[in-house]
């Protein structure tokens, strides 16, 4: 038995032996290319004085607060001013449409034109129901019974 044990001890070191020099026998893995070297900036370092400024963050407030109200009624098509911005008294702030305004001042001088025209021929219609002439000198009695009806006078 001890023979046998030996052999089993030879055996089992030249199995070793040989695994060893198998594992030895691999090819060897090639190192990974090196890489460059970066470029770097080189700069000089030089003394000289800075100068603090602090630098805060926070919200301010107005200390009295400003209500716009519009003066007219339309559509706004421009805001002329920047938010939290100065504003100087009398500037513009809005832009407002001008159709619509300008529609309602047609409308009106075609109201006061009527009603100028409508003057003049109340005018006309008085002084012929008072008896006089026309400047043509012709009298009209159908017009002076109806600016008696429609514009008494003296009743």
């Amino acid at each position: 038995m001890a023979h046998r044990a030996r052999t089993l001890g030879l055996s089992l070191l030249g199995y070793m032996v040989g695994l060893a020099a198998l594992s030895g026998c691999q090819q060897e893995v090639a190192a990974p290319p090196a890489t460059p070297v970066p470029e770097v900036a080189v700069i000089t370092v030089t003394t000289q004085t800075v100068v603090d400024e602090p630098e805060f963050i926070g919200q301010t407030e107005s200390s009295r607060p400003v209500e716009i109200r519009p003066q007219v009624t339309g559509i706004i098509k421009e805001r002329l001013f920047q938010e939290g911005r100065d504003v100087k008294m009398g500037a513009l702030l809005y832009q407002i449409d001008p159709v619509p305004f300008q529609a309602a001042a047609m409308s009106a001088k075609a109201m006061v034109a009527q009603a100028e025209a409508r003057l003049v021929q109340a005018k006309q219609n008085h002084a012929l129901s008072r008896g006089e002439r026309p400047r043509d000198g012709q009298a009209h009695p159908r017009r002076n019974g109806r600016a008696v009806e429609k514009f008494p006078v003296g009743r």
